[in-house]
């Protein structure tokens, strides 16, 4: 998918970068979604789909930093990381109070702040050099690499975090004070599905409002 191919070639040496990243990539999947699942477990004493599927997707974040200069096992464990911290995370957004139904923070936001810290802890030094053309530092774990690529990579992960959260108050702050951020409770009650969009999405869990709006 998106991994291997942006290595951007498959000459040169580069289809054997883009074979490692494709099994980097699945690696980190399954860990996210063995870790998911897990901590789903522990929690509710019970499998569920969702989180093992947020699990699969927050591994496939976190690795998409670091997949290219990683080796496959610390892929693996990058899937594992990416998966238990959105776990958490979800669990925390919950707490407190955001209307996230999909956590799609917690997999993308959280998924994504793991995969920069990982990304700078896990580039072995031969494989930097074989995914640049040019001297890259490597991963703090590594060694002989020291730590400039995981500052890097922490101030980056800083500086895009204030811009989103600087970009993302002006818009939704602007449209709160024009009064369209949300819809009336009433819609919102009876679901979008049923007031935008002319039924229910579900046969099953119906509610008298959602009827109202179909009619």
């Amino acid at each position: 998918g998106f991994n291997p191919g942006s290595t951007l070639a498959l000459s040169g040496g580069f289809v054997l970068l883009a074979e490692k990243v494709a099994v980097g990539t699945t690696l980190a999947a399954a860990g996210g979604g063995l870790a998911a699942i897990c901590c789903c477990f522990i929690k509710d004493k019970h499998l569920d789909l969702p989180p093992l599927c947020n699990g699969i997707l927050a591994g496939l974040v976190a690795v998409c930093s670091g997949v290219a200069v990683s080796e496959p096992w610390a892929c693996f464990v990058i899937g594992i990381i990416g998966g238990f911290f959105e776990f958490g995370f979800a669990i925390a957004v919950q707490k407190m109070k955001i209307d996230d139904p999909l956590d799609a923070a917690a997999v993308h936001m959280g998924g994504g702040m793991i995969g920069m810290i990982c990304g700078g802890l896990f580039g072995t030094r031969i494989n930097t050099d074989a995914a640049y053309s040019t001297e890259q530092p490597c991963g703090a774990f590594m060694p002989g690499c020291g730590g400039k690529q995981l500052g890097v990579n922490v101030l980056t992960m800083i500086m895009v975090a204030i811009w989103s959260m600087g970009m993302g108050s002006i818009v939704f702050g602007s449209m709160r004070l024009a009064g369209i951020l949300r819809i009336s409770p009433e819609e919102e009650h009876a679901g979008l599905d049923a007031s935008h969009h002319g039924g229910s999405a579900y046969d099953d869990g119906k509610t008298d409002p959602a009827t109202e709006f179909e009619k």
